[in-house]
């Protein structure tokens, strides 16, 4: 049980760090202003030391897919208005564990279609998918969602070391690939004389990937890839909304205007560095910087994602920008939401308005969180309650099926009960 006495002594110390931390914050933000002036003066420099030292940078750096100096002018989205369409999905899943009556893990997308302008009923409904086996960071079949919904059995890797950190690893991708593939069939099942926007909870960058080498990415990549492409033929924008972002891609585009050396070649001259001279920013995120310069309605520059898992994605390259939501009609500071799409959204103006002013519409209707997700959330969510009804449903067939010793673990039977 928490103490909550002894809990109370230790909390005015961490509020006495995070007024230290707002204090920091409110220099690193000047700071960043400085640099963002210099920008707009010389943009050139900061080009150049792209073009040439981009590949030598130790962190993810995004680069102006619109000029920055610029963002003042840029035009103000409004909300997308006649009869359109957005699909969303989400998902949620339970985790495998040694523990249980069976070794096994569910994926559960929550999917939705709100109609706008054509009076239909919406569409509110969830996927489950069962997964056994305990290869869960196996290659993934081609596009298994796809070809149809059924329980699969996933192979065992040819080696493994810490299986519950592999599946959880690979469920979490699996997860992100259904909710992909998953929303394009729900966005090309309407017609295609509609406006659709189709919108992802969460980054379209799949940084799960990242840890793995190179060959060990394409076979996750393939399906994700093929999916894109789908929508790029039937020029159904996508957005991944995210809120909360804690990214700084464009704010160490800005640091390389720092950078005191003859090449910005961190691995070289700032190898073991606590905090490089390129940094004086960190850890402020981009949604504060731009949420200072960004009045409700209005958007950041785009900006093309330096990520190195998008390697191979071509014209499917994540883009993103920043866009100042509002309050949804309520109290407090306005939401700074980052918004990821593929480059051929970003690059043709009219899936670009489509997609920007659809969200601020979802958002608006939505209270402040675009509606279609947060419905999508609730259909996805695994509750305690569902979870239990899961197990209860594993272990009837398991014992219909003449196994014997069908039960949870001791540690796990005490953990419930105990004996206290």
């Amino acid at each position: 049980m928490l103490d909550l006495v002894k809990l109370s002594e230790q909390i005015p110390a961490f509020a006495r760090h995070l007024q230290q931390e707002s204090k920091a914050n409110q220099g690193r933000l000047r700071r960043a202003w400085q640099e963002f002036a210099r920008l707009q003066q010389q943009p050139q420099l900061w080009r150049s030391r792209w073009a040439e030292w981009g590949s030598h940078l130790a962190f993810t750096c995004a680069s102006p897919a619109e000029p920055p100096e610029t963002w003042g002018s840029l035009p103000k989205v409004e909300p997308l208005q006649g009869p359109h369409t957005v699909v969303a999905t989400d998902g949620s899943q339970i985790l495998p564990s040694h523990h249980e009556i069976a070794y096994c893990s569910l994926i559960n997308i929550g999917r939705v279609a709100l109609h706008y302008g054509t009076q239909e009923w919406p569409l509110l409904d969830s996927q489950p998918l069962l997964i056994y086996g305990e290869g869960l960071l196996a290659e993934p079949e081609r596009s298994p969602w796809l070809r149809g919904r059924t329980s699969r059995r996933l192979p065992r890797p040819a080696a493994q070391q810490g299986p519950e950190l592999e599946a959880e690893a690979g469920l979490a991708l699996r997860r992100s690939q259904a909710e992909l593939e998953e929303l394009v069939e729900l966005a090309l099942a309407l017609p295609r004389t509609r406006r659709v926007l189709a919108l992802l909870d969460g980054s379209l960058i799949p940084w799960g990937l990242e840890a793995l080498p190179k060959p060990a990415q394409q076979p996750w990549l393939e399906p994700i890839l093929a999916a894109l492409e789908r929508l790029r033929l039937a020029r159904i924008p996508l957005v991944g909304y995210i809120s909360a972002s804690r990214s700084s891609e464009t704010l160490n585009y800005l640091g390389l205007g720092l950078c005191p050396y003859l090449g910005c070649d961190c691995h070289r001259y700032c190898a073991g560095e606590k905090t490089p001279p390129c940094q004086p920013f960190a850890p402020l995120a981009d949604r504060v910087f731009w949420g200072s310069l960004l009045q409700p309605g209005e958007r950041s520059p785009l900006w093309r994602s330096g990520a190195s898992v998008l390697e191979t994605f071509g014209e499917h390259h994540i883009h993103c920008c920043y866009l100042n939501v509002g309050n949804g009609g309520g109290k407090g500071d306005p939401e700074i939401a980052r918004l990821e799409f593929p480059a051929w959204v970003a690059q043709e103006s009219e899936l670009l308005q489509q997609a920007l002013g659809g969200v601020l519409s979802q958002v608006q209707k939505g209270f402040g969180y675009p509606i279609a997700l947060a419905e999508a959330h609730h259909l996805a969510v695994v509750r305690s309650g569902d979870r239990q009804r899961f197990f209860a449903l594993v272990e009837q067939e398991l014992i219909r099926a003449g196994l014997r010793h069908v039960t949870i673990s001791r540690k796990e039977a005490q953990k419930r009960s105990g004996i206290a």
